[in-house]
């Protein structure tokens, strides 16, 4: 449902008004530190089993905002990425991958090249 929710946000919604959700205060219990890996490592299990199995496929965006939802609402600090770089023959292209710590959770097979444009939350929101 997470997946289903993200896609028609991106679809629908202004960006800043979707990025707003990206940038939800964490819960004031927040996950144990111990447990935020297996934790890390569920949800992206099930983001990227679910995208596989949707008839529209979502790409790295809603996959991205989808494990961002999940790991803030289970206490896990984490961080939506947002970049670009120019492919091969110079035309930009864009990514979105989802960090928790020193952890690319979801997105990482982009990443390398990639110049970070944004991050929700920005470090200076204090919302991480």
């Amino acid at each position: 449902m997470v997946l289903t929710a993200s896609s028609l946000a991106i679809r629908l919604l202004p960006f800043r008004i979707v990025m707003k959700a990206a940038e939800r205060p964490l819960p004031r219990d927040g996950l144990a530190f111990d447990r935020q890996r297996s934790v890390c490592m569920r949800i992206r299990w099930a983001v990227i089993a679910w995208a596989k199995r949707l008839p529209w496929h979502p790409l790295c965006f809603p996959q991205g905002l989808a494990t961002q939802w999940l790991l803030r609402r289970r206490g896990v600090p984490s961080v939506l990425c947002y970049g670009a770089k120019p492919d091969e023959i110079g035309k930009l292209i864009a990514h979105v991958w989802v960090c928790a710590g020193d952890t690319i959770v979801i997105g990482g097979e982009a990443v390398p090249g990639m110049g970070l444009l944004a991050r929700f939350p920005d470090e200076r929101s204090g919302a991480l």
